[in-house]
């Protein structure tokens, strides 16, 4: 028995991509109905997990109600001691700082103004006038030897003057060094 292929070439290829069109829109339709049923699924365990919450969060305020005087109080108070804190490291020592400084004052040495910065970068400075060039010198070694005092500068032309010489020094305080009473 013999075939014959009476179909044209044409037909041939209009009934191939016509078999192929049917086959793809069937693997379209598949994938857009695993979609939807995907789709469906986490909607429904996304309502499930909202219930749930819901329900979580309405059993645990009930005990937290309870508790909120408590911990509004807690929550003040802790304020109230971070604002004490702040405040204590904003404290300069200025009493033990003026005693403390007094003390390294040698005789012949009087100042007649202080500008000082309570910061440490920042740099402070001391006018005066020394009876002599020795007390002077006194007085400069005195700074640099202190352990609050840093970055002494006691400019070259002050130290010219034998008697009565006026003096301007620069120099960083470091106030969380001075010795306490």
């Amino acid at each position: 028995m013999k075939n014959l292929n009476l179909i044209p070439p044409a037909f041939k290829d209009r009934l191939r991509l016509r078999r192929v069109y049917a086959l793809l829109r069937e693997m379209i339709m598949a994938i857009m109905l695993y979609t939807i049923f995907l789709g469906i699924t986490l909607l429904i365990a996304r309502l499930v997990l909202v219930n749930n919450f819901t329900r979580i969060v309405n059993e645990t305020t009930l005990v937290t109600r309870e508790n909120r005087a408590v911990e509004q109080q807690i929550a003040n108070m802790n304020k109230q001691i971070s604002a004490a804190q702040t405040i204590q490291k904003t404290v300069v020592p200025w009493a033990e700082f003026l005693v403390a400084f007094s003390k390294i004052v040698p005789e012949g040495v009087v100042i007649n103004s202080m500008q000082l910065e309570t910061d440490a970068n920042e740099r402070s400075t001391i006018n005066g006038k020394a009876s002599t060039r020795e007390a002077l010198l006194d007085f400069e070694s005195k700074l640099v030897e202190t352990p609050f005092i840093e970055k002494v500068n006691l400019p070259f032309k002050n130290k010219l003057d034998k008697t009565n010489a006026y003096f301007t020094i620069t120099l960083s305080v470091r106030f969380e060094k001075v010795p306490l009473f």
